[in-house]
């Protein structure tokens, strides 16, 4: 396989080496934009590889089903791996931005509570984004893990995915506060670790996910962007993000720096150690979200 930042090799179709070609020149122009060229070396993956490690996109092997995104399970080469693939039929301007965000950072990142990049596969109009393996799903799972045990056959069933019950531990307050500083560290990371900091903007409980040995990490940069030099925040035109999540000052002003992560972390924190929805934590009133 050749890295999926040199030169792309020749296709048996013309159009998958067009599109590769297209690709790989933008990506190359965001990597020098965004890390001066400075980033982790990426893996080259073709269309077939990675049908053939999910068998063809099974939906048994569906780790998260987000709006824009699936993040399936795979094999490559004997080894466990996440794959990720947008959906080009759903607003494919802004899954095409969100996949290109999800690799230059991702390129850039090295860190053991954020989820690793370890390759795409160019040739698809939106590319496809392999990672290191997730086998115990979401913080979304583990926290509302009862509606894995009050569910055993029939239609919902279809539209939940992730570890069964058999997968979870008792979720005790130290396995809770180790999750927080888990994220809380990756954050930091983020914040302190760039010349230009990177703000993460999508902090909610599908965005964190397990390996095997229950290590949290934090997953999806479709949102993140690095503040420029010489500026204290991004403005955004219209603010975006989970409701619930989003501090209210970036609502209000459109501004977003490093304190609306660190509030979005303390909505998280609140739900983590209570274990109850938003519109729920609240109950001496009507429900509503925070």
């Amino acid at each position: 396989m050749d890295l999926c930042l040199g030169k792309s090799k020749s296709s048996g179709k013309a159009d998958k080496s067009t599109v590769k070609s297209m690709n790989n020149k933008v990506l190359l122009e965001k990597l020098i934009a965004s890390s001066n060229g400075n980033y982790n070396p990426i893996r080259d993956f073709s269309f077939q590889e990675l049908t053939t490690a999910t068998n063809n996109y099974d939906r048994e092997r569906i780790i998260i089903q987000e709006s824009g995104y699936i993040l399936y399970k795979g094999v490559l080469n004997a080894r466990a791996v996440s794959i990720l693939k947008f959906g080009e039929n759903y607003n494919s301007d802004n899954q095409y931005k969100f996949c290109f965000n999800n690799i230059v950072f991702g390129s850039q990142i090295s860190h053991k509570n954020i989820l690793k990049l370890i390759g795409c596969c160019l040739e698809t109009q939106i590319p496809i984004l392999v990672f290191e393996s997730i086998e115990l799903g979401t913080l979304a799972d583990r926290i509302y893990r009862r509606l894995f045990e009050s569910v055993s056959s029939g239609i919902l069933a279809n539209y939940i995915h992730g570890p069964r019950p058999s997968h979870f531990k008792p979720f005790l307050l130290t396995n809770r506060l180790k999750i927080a500083m888990e994220i809380a560290n990756a954050l930091a990371y983020l914040h302190v670790g760039f010349p230009r900091p990177i703000v993460f903007k999508n902090i909610k409980l599908s965005s964190i996910l397990f390996d095997e040995d229950h290590v949290a990490k934090l997953f999806d940069f479709s949102l993140a962007e690095s503040i420029p030099d010489g500026e204290t925040h991004i403005k955004d035109a219209i603010p975006i993000g989970i409701m619930g999540f989003v501090a209210t000052e970036y609502v209000t002003t459109g501004d977003y720096n490093e304190k609306c992560d660190v509030f979005s972390f303390g909505v998280l924190l609140l739900v983590l150690l209570t274990g109850q929805k938003l519109y729920s934590i609240d109950e001496a009133g009507d429900r509503h979200w925070l």
